[in-house]
């Protein structure tokens, strides 16, 4: 049996949602390719006056990222239903891995002490974000329509953990991109 197989039905047990479930997508996604590294991502959601649940798995093998993402919902019947959505994606193939830190007190700051949260895209090319805005002009009485200005952006997957959801997971996600990072750069995890 393998570690990391362990390590993520160990992962899936311990968030509680939907373990069966998702680590049979993942198997069914890793055609019989062994993970070098995995990370559980449990994330609440807002929507319609409730609160609701969706988990992010990533699984890192030697040459691809694996993604499963699963929500669950209640249709217009009462019937629950979760949809497990998996991505698989050449290791070559990931365009950028943007990580970005939000820290408390920084003038503190003590790696292995500070409350951190972290926000994580991964970006291959599949889906891009477009952020756009009503464009202007320096001049306050103009009433000209100046069309809009923005950017894109290849958001594949975000996620975010925090150190207070669970103390080890942003140490969990710091390790597993480290050998995103290296797989990336063709070094054997």
């Amino acid at each position: 049996m393998d570690r990391h197989l362990d390590t993520l039905r160990q992962e899936l047990e311990l968030v509680g949602y939907f373990p069966a479930l998702v680590m049979d997508v993942v198997e069914l996604a890793l055609a019989g390719q062994q993970p070098t590294a995995v990370l559980v991502v449990p994330e609440s959601a807002l929507g319609h006056g409730t609160i609701g649940w969706h988990l992010t798995v990533l699984v890192l093998t030697r040459t691809r990222l694996i993604v499963a993402h699963v929500d669950d919902s209640d249709d217009e019947a009462g019937l629950n239903r979760a949809a497990a959505t998996t991505t698989s994606v050449s290791v070559s193939d990931i365009k950028h891995v943007r990580v970005t830190h939000l820290v408390d007190h920084p003038t503190d700051y003590d790696p292995t002490t500070t409350a951190r949260t972290m926000t994580v895209a991964i970006g291959w090319g599949a889906h891009r974000l477009v952020d756009l805005e009503a464009a202007t002009c320096p001049d306050p009485d103009c009433l000209a329509d100046h069309g809009y200005q923005g950017s894109t952006m290849g958001e594949d997957v975000t996620f975010t953990v925090s150190s207070e959801m669970r103390p080890d997971l942003v140490a969990l996600a710091m390790s597993f991109l480290r050998r995103l990072w290296a797989a990336k750069d063709g070094v054997v995890p």
